[in-house]
């Protein structure tokens, strides 16, 4: 399976949302393990330590695990702690992938779930529409967007125009940046606001979409930073 998402199809959140919640008898529990000393010597081991680790986290957001999310996340962070951000990347790319195969093909998209389209120099774009259903629009048609983007790195909010190129595993954009003039990875999570360049506001059709708003204050970006447990700088 491809490392990168399209619009063509349903996102994997999306589709593990709307699955049968997994039946789990909560009156049966892990078992308690002894404290252990072992330490994982191999990059392989590291590897798939952390991979195993990844995939359990997307269990835990859908409840549909009994190891505790706290666990998996303190675990995570002990194990990843020395790895730089473009291994890290490579981790959650794999984990996504693992995932998304034992959920099996995605749903194509409706057509008529465009949320813009672009008009000569303008964009005429859905209010309502995430930054991931902006962002796949940008990617077919050929616009740019301006963000607003919290950089962990320097732990500042800053404002770009980028052109996106590719998501990856839903989690990463490719992009080139005008203010870099390079291209950039970015965590899309912390993506707080998105428009298209010559965007305009188009009326609303029908009853409000049941969608997280678009625009995040800084405190709650790093707040869901932090309790991602991921570790990528790859932006600057």
């Amino acid at each position: 399976m491809a490392s990168s998402t399209t619009r063509a199809v349903e996102p994997l959140s999306a589709r593990l949302a709307g699955r049968e919640a997994r039946d789990i008898d909560r009156s049966i529990t892990l078992p308690r393990l002894a404290a252990s000393r072992a330490e994982l010597q191999r990059s392989s081991e590291i590897c798939a330590a952390a991979v195993g680790l990844l995939v359990t986290r997307l269990a835990a957001d859908h409840e549909a695990t009994r190891v505790d999310a706290r666990a998996i996340d303190s675990a995570l962070a002990i194990l990843t702690d020395d790895l730089d951000a473009e291994t890290m990347m490579q981790l959650e790319i794999e984990a996504w992938e693992i995932v998304a195969w034992f959920s099996g093909p995605a749903a194509p998209r409706p057509e008529n779930a465009r949320v813009a389209e672009k008009r000569d120099r303008s964009v005429f774009y859905d209010p309502r529409a995430t930054t991931e259903e902006l962002v796949f629009e940008a990617i077919a048609q050929g616009f740019d967007l301006r963000i607003d983007y919290y950089s962990r790195r320097r732990g500042e909010m800053n404002t770009r125009t980028i052109t996106p190129i590719e998501v990856r595993a839903e989690i990463y954009l490719k992009a080139y940046c005008h203010h870099r003039k390079a291209e950039r990875i970015f965590r899309l999570n912390r993506v707080t606001r998105c428009i298209p360049e010559g965007g305009v506001e188009r009326p609303s059709e029908g009853a409000p979409r049941s969608k997280p708003s678009r625009t995040h204050s800084l405190a709650e970006t790093r707040d869901r930073d932090r309790q991602s447990g991921q570790l990528s700088l790859l932006e600057d």
